[in-house]
């Protein structure tokens, strides 16, 4: 292949033969100006004319009527991305077959390397006797129309895997409440398989139908919903606590379909209903422990105390929580009962236990026999500066009344 390559040169952009007995006449000069790239061939295939769109195309200048350059003017050819020779071009074959070619696309690389993609319409030539004497090309740059209509693929791939992959459960519903697509995250959500859940109501897979009634009609109406806390039916019965976001889809001020995420929240749903229950006993416990417990804080006020504390001092409960720790201590034991205190909440120690003596609301002397415990928040000692929460400790007395 002859390599010609473009360049400034006097050499005129039309290069043609003018010879009546081929029937293909010179072009008409307008073809200069054309946007789109046009050039001739023989029976033989020898190029006879071309445009300056096509030699800017090609980025080079081939020879005319030259056995050397045929059916094409371009460095390399390629045809459903592999490189072809000129004997197997689509001028090629049409000037074999006599059959017009209408719309194919190939890629032309330049000798610079460059590359650009073509539209390639071409169309045989007979003479007054019906005899093919050649063909002409045309061939415009679809290049950036063809990278645009790539990204927009990718972008729908893209989306799509965005539905059809992501991690959070996520269906669409029409205005009837038909559920139209739901990827796998949602039905591996709800155990069912595609032909099982997509094409059915969306009604049927709610637990509380006042709810699904009341998602679709905020919809309806244009509003959008965050986390709404509804409650699934999965394939095996059991319930799904979930909390749905969705908005509408609106086409001329037409419902068209929701968008809809569900995140599953049935394990902290669980866990949150365990801790209830947990924090329900203990505070039972508590409040019905035979004997008196105190929490207070670093200072010594208390925050908290059950019944049989107050019943052992003679105070109501919210006397009790105004009174410090040590107000209704006996003075003699009041010293070495702040002394320990200071001592737990310095770190020091962990517990201690005292017996002393309490002084009741109605002035009557009471000995009790102190169990005192210090803990942190975490369940761990840690000094004091260093403590992110107040410290407790509990004070379980056995009471002991003295006459």
């Amino acid at each position: 292949m002859t390599d010609t390559t473009l360049s400034r040169s006097s050499r005129p952009f039309f290069r043609f033969v003018a010879d009546p007995a081929l029937g293909l006449e010179a072009p008409p000069r307008f073809l200069e100006t054309l946007p789109v790239a046009i050039y001739a061939c023989d029976r033989q295939g020898r190029i006879l004319w071309f445009n300056r769109k096509a030699v800017e195309f090609w980025g080079r200048m081939p020879a005319v009527r030259s056995d050397d350059e045929l059916y094409c003017g371009s460095f390399k050819g390629y045809l459903d991305d592999r490189e072809v020779n000129r004997n197997d071009t689509r001028m090629a074959e049409v000037l074999r077959t006599g059959v017009a070619v209408d719309g194919t696309e190939g890629v032309i690389e330049r000798p610079d390397g460059s590359r650009i993609r073509v539209m390639m319409h071409i169309e045989p030539v007979h003479d007054e006797r019906g005899n093919l004497i050649g063909a002409i090309n045309c061939f415009h740059d679809t290049t950036a129309a063809h990278d645009a209509n790539n990204a927009l693929q990718q972008r729908q791939q893209d989306l799509e895997d965005f539905f059809e992959n992501g991690a959070v459960a996520l269906h669409l519903v029409g205005n009837d409440g038909t559920i139209l697509r739901a990827n796998q995250a949602e039905l591996d959500l709800l155990g069912y398989r595609r032909e099982e859940y997509v094409g059915r109501n969306i009604a049927e897979f709610h637990a509380d139908p006042p709810v699904i009634g009341d998602i679709l009609s905020r919809l309806c109406a244009g509003r959008k919903l965050d986390k709404y806390s509804a409650r699934l039916i999965a394939k095996d019965g059991s319930i799904k606590h979930v909390l749905v976001t969705s908005n509408a889809q609106f086409r001329d001020g037409q419902f068209v379909n929701t968008r809809c995420f569900t995140i599953d929240v049935t394990a902290s749903k669980l866990a949150g209903a365990a801790l209830r229950e947990r924090n329900q006993r203990l505070a039972a416990t508590y409040e019905n422990a035979a004997i008196g417990i105190s929490e207070v804080d670093a200072e010594g006020r208390r925050l908290r105390v059950n019944e049989a504390a107050c019943a052992i001092l003679g105070y109501s409960r919210e006397q009790m929580t105004q009174l410090d720790v040590f107000a209704a201590t006996h003075p003699d034991d009041r010293d070495n009962d702040m002394q320990q205190h200071q001592k737990l909440v310095a770190g020091a120690i962990d517990r201690y236990a005292v017996e002393q003596r309490y002084v009741r609301a109605n002035r009557a002397r009471d000995l009790a026999g102190g169990d005192v415990l210090g803990r942190a928040r975490r369940g761990r000692q840690v000094p004091l500066q260093r403590a992110r929460f107040p410290r407790y400790y509990e004070n379980q007395a056995r009471h002991r009344c003295t006459r």
